[in-house]
């Protein structure tokens, strides 16, 4: 059995200060570009410390989730190109989620996907134990489970899971 790790990154705090844009269209606000890059920071060093594999990177198109991965990415040395937007993240469901990370190639042992609430929320709480209400923004729920295909990841599977947020860095 291989050690999977996935990350599930829901994006860092976006603005609403120009209601000309789309709700795909919003950019990072001034908390958003303090904190991605804080949170980017913290999980480079886990992975450090856990021997860290060179991971795959997917996001939702939107443009508050895309500037969140490319922080995420400069951070762990991916670049800009290796990230995968995947139009399915965007106003997904949770088995939409769950369909990506099943259908994962069996040779990718970690896997970042950066999105949205409530949709996050709702796939973090299928892999835990302790529940979350909400994923506040630029946080981070780490699953781990010792399985050969991501297709049998599952709440029975999963050996540990954190949950990091902004508010809780020092």
């Amino acid at each position: 059995m291989s050690k999977k790790t996935l990350y599930l990154v829901r994006h860092a705090k976006s603005s609403w200060d120009d209601p000309s844009l789309s709700d795909f269209d919003r950019v990072l606000d001034s908390r958003g570009l303090r904190d991605a890059p804080r949170m980017a920071d913290f999980v480079s060093k886990k992975m450090d410390e856990a021997g860290g594999i060179k991971p795959l990177f997917i996001s939702s198109p939107a443009k508050r989730a895309i500037t969140t991965a490319q922080i995420f990415a400069k951070a762990i040395g991916i670049g800009d190109e290796e990230i995968i937007l995947e139009t399915g993240i965007y106003h997904a469901y949770a088995s939409d989620i769950l369909s990506i990370i099943h259908g994962l190639h069996t040779e990718t042992n970690t896997a970042f996907i950066f999105g949205h609430n409530p949709t996050f929320t709702e796939v973090a709480n299928i892999f835990r134990k302790e529940r979350i209400s909400e994923m506040p923004t630029c946080s981070i729920v780490r699953i781990e489970a010792k399985i050969d295909r991501w297709s049998d990841l599952n709440e029975k599977t999963v050996k540990k899971t954190d949950f990091w947020y902004p508010k809780m860095l020092p």
